[in-house]
């Protein structure tokens, strides 16, 4: 793939979804990846920043770090980067579906209902005044990336649906969840995919895009995926009966624009996600997870 010895630097790599990302353009691409730990760039450091970004001027940032406990830290985080784009070329920000706010979801909501509900969660209301600076903001080299629901491996199997899930199953348990809802799943291969195909076409018409499916699953049928991917017969555990809000995007906006995208089939993902714990998981992190449950 040519694309003129460009750089990408992604901020937040050794993060779940960072951490993907970086190996997935590392082994798919031939741009330059930058993905500095925190030892090499404090991202709260805004004259570390200054200098790095100066020294490197990478053509495209990718953004994805974030502090899931503090606004200020992730506010800080990501104004240290965005305040010095005179030092790259494009920066693509990875937002979520939480900018919402989950007490206004509705099935498939698309761009025009952001700002109707403001999130009240840490999460939440980092990402929302994120996504509020980049809308208002004069810049045309920013857009945000609305993301939902992203799993794939490395992320956290103590809290992460689909990966503690199979971590269950491995430890012997059954297949568990609260309770039932649709959920806008993608994996974080298809985001690195969709992300080399992205960059050549910034910037966009606007700076404001959902990135999912459109086409939500729910919770039990993905537990009853994992169940048959890995030949378990035990009953799922719903904890409470009915249904939570949905929780899913419309693409439209960002398809209708530079085509439609053709994601992988989730089964053949949570395959490929089991047989990675399978393999990766030690006998020390899985009894240790086996007693957290029992806990």
């Amino acid at each position: 793939m040519s694309n003129n010895n460009q750089s990408v630097l992604i901020i937040g790599g050794t993060g779940f979804i960072g951490r993907n990302l970086r190996q997935y353009f590392e082994e798919n691409t031939s741009y330059s990846v930058l993905a500095p730990t925190r030892q090499e760039l404090n991202l709260l450091d805004d004259q570390a920043c200054k200098s790095y970004l100066s020294s490197k001027r990478p053509d495209f940032v990718i953004h994805s770090a974030v502090d899931i406990t503090s606004v200020e830290n992730s506010l800080k985080m990501f104004f240290n980067i965005f305040n010095e784009h005179d030092s790259y070329g494009q920066l693509i920000q990875l937002g979520s579906g939480a900018e919402y706010d989950r007490r206004a979801y509705q099935p498939k909501m698309d761009e025009s209902r952001f700002g109707i509900s403001i999130p009240i969660d840490t999460y939440g209301l980092a990402k929302y005044l994120i996504a509020r600076e980049l809308k208002s903001s004069a810049n045309q080299n920013s857009i945000n990336l609305r993301l939902f629901g992203i799993f794939g491996k490395h992320e956290n199997y103590a809290r992460r649906f689909i990966a503690n899930n199979i971590c269950r199953v491995l430890a012997g348990s059954p297949v568990s969840l609260n309770r039932d809802m649709l959920f806008d799943y993608i994996h974080v291969d298809d985001l690195g995919k969709f992300l080399v195909d992205l960059l050549p076409k910034l910037p966009l018409q606007s700076n404001d895009y959902n990135f999912c499916t459109g086409k939500p699953i729910s919770l039990r049928e993905i537990g009853l995926v994992v169940q048959q991917v890995m030949d378990q017969k035990q009953s799922i555990l719903i904890k409470q009966d009915g249904f939570n809000p949905e929780y899913s995007g419309s693409p439209e906006k960002l398809f209708s624009e530079i085509g439609e995208f053709s994601f992988s089939p989730i089964q053949n993902k949570i395959i490929e996600l089991a047989n990675f714990y399978q393999q990766n998981m030690s006998q020390a992190d899985l009894e240790k997870f086996r007693k957290s449950l029992n806990g």
